[in-house]
């Protein structure tokens, strides 16, 4: 039995990804760049200047609460679609 009816036509190939996905692909790789960009400056500017950094335990708290929330989601996510 031939399979040649199985095989689509070149005129029906998938298309492509579209343009929308690769600008906001690029938007996100440009706000990761500002994002690590500020960080870096900032640290800069710290370490440069004679000010004592105090360091806000609370701060500190919510951002590893934070951390811990998106790696559960993220392994609930992932078992979900095994």
């Amino acid at each position: 039995m031939s399979r040649e009816g199985a095989r689509r036509p070149a005129s029906e190939a998938a298309p492509g990804t579209p343009v929308w996905v690769w600008i906001v692909y690029a938007l996100g790789i440009l706000g990761a760049l500002v994002l690590v960009g500020s960080a870096l400056v900032s640290a800069a500017l710290v370490l440069a200047s004679d000010a004592t950094v105090r360091l806000s335990v609370p701060a500190i708290v919510v951002c590893v609460l934070l951390i811990a929330a998106a790696v559960v989601v993220k392994v609930q996510r992932r078992r979900a679609r095994v």
